[in-house]
């Protein structure tokens, strides 16, 4: 009986596909904040905010093509103000070409370097990550965006305090 994978490792394979394909993306989301506050906590998918041009949508389209074996049209994934899901939650992938009021140039230059299990990936910074938080912050998720918004707030406290002293 063969074993089912793990959310982590479809996540794994799914950004593999995307760094074989030279695609311009962010971890954003649940992901992020696991990252830069290092607390663990519960998640349906994982969210990735890719460039919005169509030569990194064509990148984009070819490692979905390789990870599910399904074909995308490009264009459907620069949408703007649309999100193009993979799967279902709890391992659903999330794909985003904008986002709030932010430029994915201006985050991609702020971006923090790191792993995804064993895979190199830019996370979205901590500043940008609290400037989303606040700006999707709604009835329906005001107690865990809050949360994650006090966390990432005390983690960038934290970093200051280290920068000072150093």
């Amino acid at each position: 009986m063969e074993k089912e994978k793990s959310a982590e490792s479809e996540y794994q394979e799914f950004i593999d596909c995307l760094n074989k394909q030279s695609v311009d993306y962010l971890i954003i989301g649940a992901y992020a904040v696991i990252k830069h506050t290092k607390i663990a906590r519960v998640t349906k998918d994982i969210d990735f905010w890719i460039k919005d041009d169509l030569e990194n949508a064509k990148k984009t389209a070819a490692a979905i093509k390789e990870f599910l074996g399904a074909t995308v049209e490009p264009r459907d994934l620069i949408v703007k103000d649309e999100i193009y899901y993979i799967g279902r939650a709890p391992r659903r992938i999330d794909i985003f070409c904008n986002q709030a009021d932010i430029s994915y140039e201006d985050a991609y230059k702020n971006r923090v370097s790191g792993k995804f299990l064993n895979s190199n990936v830019s996370f979205i910074s901590t500043d940008d990550l609290i400037k989303l938080r606040q700006y999707y912050k709604d009835k329906n998720n005001v107690d865990k965006y809050e949360k994650d918004i006090k966390r990432l707030a005390a983690v960038k406290k934290k970093q200051r305090g280290k920068s000072v002293s150093t």
